[in-house]
């Protein structure tokens, strides 16, 4: 029932992931795991979230499906008890993100959804010295079923709040948590801030190079931003076009100025290889805050945008913060 609602309560899969792992070693009493979800380009099994034991921040190889305890089960679609763990004769070491050594018992179980399976679920080492059984393997099973559903539904409400060519959240998403943060920040007397970013000379990339030019200078710059704001904190967005912004909760004008300005220039050493040369990118940047430059979202957005208005006439790649509310 919880990792059923979990879908409810994570709009990060990385996040969901990780509640719905952390659940199942705990009610098969182990002592780490892994989730692999299949590739959709690929077919091959990868590894996105793993948890306790002494497991070391490294990533393993892809799998190919077949292969090992858990390239079978995500073959087959049926689960596999491995008590002598890694000496187990189905078992094949992939560059494991675990020392294979503490292996001595494992379990895997296929993440099925509809007619096919999208991944598996492996518990290792069950406590206390005990052993897996098939009650356990049945309860997994079950676990990795509901899982599917979870992260199945997780993944079509990313699609619908994400952006296709950016990956950045959508105009009708940032208006929706803008809102949100807002009444949150007002609630409990905390500041929130804005970044609204515009590419500069964007006209001319797509008039002079063409549109897949023109594309490829958006994804580069929205990359840029997801990789500079804090994950999870954060919240950038594709306004519309060639702009883009960052809702920042619970940040002062001051902060929200250093991430603008590494936004800038990180993105000022950005180039785009192009059979007429190397093709350099600037942005113009405009920050406001609320209280101190605005009311409500529309005075919000409206300073914020203001702000990266005067940076474009003051001579583009900079960043400017609003005026303050008289």
């Amino acid at each position: 029932f919880e990792i059923s609602n979990a879908v409810n309560l994570f709009t990060n899969s990385e996040e969901l992931l990780k509640f719905i792992l952390s659940h199942a070693i705990e009610i098969l009493q182990a002592e780490r795991g892994s989730i692999m979800l299949l590739d959709d380009q690929t077919d091959e099994l990868v590894i996105k979230v793993a948890t306790g034991g002494r497991y070391r921040a490294i990533s393993s190889n892809p799998i190919k499906l077949g292969a090992g305890v858990c390239g079978k089960v995500a073959f087959e679609g049926i689960g596999i008890i491995c008590n002598e763990g890694f000496k187990d004769s189905r078992f094949k070491n992939f560059g494991s993100i675990m020392p294979v050594e503490d292996i001595n018992s494992l379990i895997c179980a296929p993440l099925k959804f509809k007619e096919g399976t999208i991944g598996v679920i492996n518990i290792v080492n069950k406590k206390n010295n005990q052993l897996f059984n098939k009650n356990d393997l049945s309860l997994l099973t079950l676990i990795g079923s509901q899982a599917a559903v979870t992260i199945e539904n997780n993944k079509l409400y990313e699609l619908s709040i994400t952006d296709g060519m950016t990956h950045l959240f959508v105009h009708r998403y940032f208006q929706a948590r803008l809102s949100e943060e807002l009444l949150r920040a007002r609630r409990y007397g905390l500041n929130l801030s804005l970044i609204m970013i515009d590419i500069d000379n964007f006209k001319k990339f797509n008039d002079t190079y063409g549109h897949q030019t023109g594309d490829l200078v958006i994804q580069k710059v929205a990359s840029t931003i997801k990789d500079t704001v804090r994950t999870a904190i954060d919240i950038p967005c594709r306004y519309g076009g060639e702009e883009m912004c960052i809702i920042l909760p619970e940040t002062k004008s001051e902060e929200a100025f250093l991430t603008a300005e590494r936004v800038r220039k990180n993105i000022a050493s950005l180039s785009v290889n192009h059979s007429s040369g190397v093709l350099h990118i600037t942005v113009s940047i405009g920050v406001a805050s609320y209280p101190l430059h605005a009311k409500d979202r529309e005075t919000l957005i409206k300073a914020s945008d203001k702000a990266m208005y005067d940076s474009k006439q003051a001579g583009k790649n900079q960043t400017t913060i609003a005026s303050e509310l008289s």
